[in-house]
């Protein structure tokens, strides 16, 4: 029913999440990515950053250099 109504999964909706409290914490913070990481919900760093790449297109590093000359 879930995808039903979203079109993606709980998994996809999940990791969408995470992926925009990273976004969130790495725009408005400088804390370190590995604690990005482990706020947003990820496991570990790795994942984190596979994840991201694959979300965003680019890595959180690159994001935030992005977001913060703005």
């Amino acid at each position: 029913r879930f995808r039903e109504t979203l079109g993606r999964s709980i998994h996809d909706e999940i990791r969408r999440a995470h992926v925009e409290q990273a976004k969130r914490l790495l725009v408005e913070t400088r804390e370190p990515l590995k604690v990005v990481a482990s706020r947003a919900g990820f496991r570990d760093p790795q994942q984190f950053s596979r994840v991201f790449r694959a979300a965003e297109g680019r890595t959180p590093q690159d994001f935030r250099r992005a977001h913060a000359e703005r």
